[in-house]
Formats: structure tokens, C-alpha cells, sequence
């Protein structure tokens, strides 16, 4: 296929118009308060104290007690709001702020990830906050833009991610692709609510991928 510009930053910047002007994307990974509806997709970090976390755990484990050990050097908590990664992750007005799950961090050791992973990163524009999204393209691959039949490379020492649910999340489409290195971890179980508990499921468009 033909390569792209080399400059491709401008025109990622230039999708931004789906959600607003490029001056309004100043907003989107500020101060709580200054976040815009369609960023509501950052997540919180749970830093309870073990024994809430512990209370967590027990409430995801139905028919039995299981002993669990949660340390933030090795996982990491998270409560889920926005609707970026809807229907595989729902945030909700609920007192425990929708969806809550696990993310694994021995991943971040050599960057070991694969394609349809769901990852934690660091907003690229404000590192205090921290986004969900899956992770569509790998260090080096082609990609087809959603919508469009231009193909891209992912920069090596970069990923390309999106939102499950493209119409509200705000994601490499507008910021690009992001460095490995502003990753947190790798999601892997909803633990709550109990009607969701279980493994979170690797996958992603395939007809994105080219065959070379």
C-alpha cells in the first residue's frame, strides 16, 4: 500500500474535530472538573487500605472463601466511569462507580502485550491521568484507519489503542499512537459486579490488520 506522510501527527491532531476544536483537547486530560463528557472514560485508581481492597476481593468470590494477597507491585485496582470500553467495561452512578477490575503488571517487565489486550496508560497529554482502552496495533504493524482506507505504521516503541466504543471514546484515532512506555498494566478479570465476574477477553478487528 502507499506509505503515509512521515508528519502524521497534524492529521491525527486534525480528527479531533469529532469531539471538538483542537483548543477544547486541552481540556480533555486537566483537572477533574475540567474534564469533558467525552474523556469521562479515565479511570480512578482504588488506593484503599488492604482491608478495603481485601472487602473488595471477598464480595467478587461467590459459593466460597478464597484467600487473597493484593499488592500494587503486582496489580493494580481500578473503578471504571465513562463509556469508552462499553459493553466490556460500564461505569454507572453506582456507589462503587461501575465496573471494577484487575490489571496485571509483571506485562510492563519487556513490554509483553498482545493485540486485542485491554491496557491501563497514562493520558499522553496529562501523565496524572490514567485511561482504559484495548490495544489495536503493535510496535511496527499496519493499520487501517477505522472509516478510511488509509493504512499507517505503528512507530516502533508505540501502540495504537481504541475505545470498544468508538463513538464516545477519545483514543489514538485523535492522539495518536501512543509510547509503550505510558503504560500502567494489562486488564485482566472484572471482579465486580458478581454478575460480570471473569476473565476480560482478548480481541479486536480483524479486517483492520492487513495480511503482510
Amino acid at each position: 500500500p502507499r506509505r503515509p506522510p512521515r508528519n502524521r501527527s497534524k492529521a491525527l491532531v486534525a480528527s479531533l474535530r469529532l469531539h471538538g476544536t483542537e483548543e477544547d483537547c486541552s481540556c480533555f486530560c486537566t483537572s477533574e472538573v475540567q474534564i469533558l463528557p467525552v474523556c469521562s472514560d479515565r479511570i480512578v485508581l482504588i488506593m484503599g487500605a488492604r482491608s478495603q481492597l481485601w472487602s473488595i476481593a471477598k464480595m467478587s468470590v461467590t459459593g466460597g472463601v478464597i484467600g487473597v494477597t493484593i499488592s500494587d507491585r503486582y496489580v493494580t485496582v481500578v473503578a471504571i466511569k465513562g463509556h469508552s470500553m462499553h459493553p466490556t467495561m460500564t461505569a454507572t452512578d453506582s456507589a462503587l462507580r461501575g465496573d471494577i477490575v484487575l490489571a496485571e503488571k509483571a506485562c510492563l517487565d519487556q513490554y509483553k502485550f498482545s493485540r486485542g489486550d485491554v491496557i491501563l496508560f497514562k493520558c499522553p497529554s496529562n501523565h496524572k491521568e490514567v485511561f482504559v482502552k484495548r490495544l489495536i496495533g503493535l510496535p511496527g504493524e499496519w493499520i487501517q484507519l477505522p472509516a478510511s482506507s488509509e493504512i499507517i505504521k505503528v512507530p516502533q516503541g508505540h501502540c495504537w489503542v481504541e475505545g470498544d466504543n468508538a463513538a464516545r471514546s477519545w483514543d489514538s484515532r485523535s492522539f495518536g499512537p501512543i509510547p509503550l512506555g505510558l503504560i500502567n498494566g494489562r486488564v485482566t478479570h472484572i471482579i465486580w459486579p458478581p454478575s460480570k465476574i471473569g476473565r476480560v477477553e482478548r480481541k479486536w478487528p480483524e479486517d483492520r490488520i492487513p495480511p503482510f
